[in-house]
């Protein structure tokens, strides 16, 4: 279950409606939980929003959708031993927020669901952010690194709710005091945990104990890619030169010692064209600095990262999946399109052209 095939279609723009219609029909009865990244109801709501754009007549499928969303949102309470699941990008709230922010400025629906969504996540940046701090008991032996501590990528942690926010700002009025608040909080925190590595790239590790280490990932989901990327935003809405000036300088570092050996070859084929630790996410988060920031080391990268991509496109998993399949890859090889799909990558763009200030930076 994937967003992909009607976000691709609104993008292309096909007037055909029956794949769309098959889509749907798969899919309106959703999926619990919520799993923006992994076939849940909030993969449903984004997928129909974007169906729905293109095709009015799905409008009434849209609308279930979230008012089922709604419903799951509201039966979540405070967790008392956190891990990534419950608030993150792929399976957790910030998701939730990510799959429905577009729609909701036209969308009742949509707009009911972000306002609930982003309570839960604001109710977990209070003044030290023990509300994102992980409990001491992971469900999976893989994630057990991250017991009592904060994680620090954009897949799974802490960049990935202030990504949220970020995505949120200003879309629920009554909110817009708490969210600049928590939304400077996390800026701090992510700021706090930067340490430069043994490459020279100003970078975060993938959670507080780490610090210091070298990292080989350097890609969407963890390292400085998805982490600089925020703050940049952040810096923005915050109205902070200096916090926008070290996430162009970050992102600049790794752009200066950027290595397809040492950041891309070592992986097999299919983390390689994915989007989460492959070349599209590095891509989509370069082509960002280079429009918005007038980045020319970032332009460089990617068109490096994109003659690779298309090189290797044959090799693009099957699985049409965003994040872990060929459907970002996909997303990102389709012509310019005014479609928004940023935000289900959670990288929150500005709205219109650059602004001559982002692109002084």
């Amino acid at each position: 279950m994937t967003f992909t095939l009607p976000l691709l279609a609104r993008m292309r723009g096909e007037q055909d409606l029956a794949p769309l219609l098959a889509w749907a029909a798969e899919h309106r009865a959703g999926a619990a939980p919520a799993r923006l990244h992994g076939g849940g109801l909030a993969a449903v709501a984004a997928g129909m929003s974007h169906a729905a754009a293109a095709h009015l007549r799905l409008r009434p499928l849209l609308e279930l959708t979230c008012r089922n969303l709604a419903a799951w949102v509201d039966a979540q309470t405070a967790p008392r031993n956190l891990t990534s699941p419950q608030y993150d990008v792929v399976s957790g709230m910030a998701g939730v927020v990510l799959a429905v922010a577009a729609a909701a400025d036209t969308e009742p629906a949509a707009a009911a669901v972000l306002a609930s969504a982003q309570r839960w996540l604001l109710e977990r940046c209070d003044p030290h952010l023990h509300g994102l701090r992980h409990g001491p008991h992971e469900p999976v032996a893989a994630a057990a690194w991250n017991a009592g501590r904060f994680n620090h990528g954009l897949a799974h942690g802490v960049p990935g709710v202030l990504a949220a926010l970020l995505a949120a700002h200003d879309r629920v009025p009554p909110l817009r005091d708490r969210n600049m608040e928590a939304i400077g909080r996390l800026a701090r925190h992510l700021h706090r945990a930067s340490f430069t590595d043994d490459r020279g790239v100003l970078t975060w590790a993938r959670s507080d104990a780490d610090e210091g280490r070298h990292g080989h990932r350097q890609a969407w989901c963890y390292g400085t890619p998805g982490v600089a990327w925020q703050l940049a935003r952040a810096g923005a809405v915050l109205g902070d030169s200096g916090l926008t000036e070290y996430a162009v300088a970050a992102m600049r570092s790794l752009c200066a010692v950027w290595d397809d050996g040492a950041y891309l070859d070592p992986d097999p084929p299919e983390q390689r064209y994915a989007f989460c630790h492959g070349i599209p996410g590095t891509m989509a988060v370069a082509g960002l600095f280079a429009a918005h920031h007038g980045l020319a080391e970032a332009a460089r990268l990617h068109e490096h990262l994109r003659d690779r991509l298309l090189e290797g496109r044959r090799q693009l998993p099957a699985d049409p999946t965003f994040l872990a399949g060929g459907g970002g890859a996909a997303v990102l090889l389709q012509p310019a399109s005014p479609v928004p799909w940023q935000l289900l990558a959670a990288l929150p763009v500005p709205l219109g052209p650059p602004s001559p200030a982002e692109h002084a930076s």
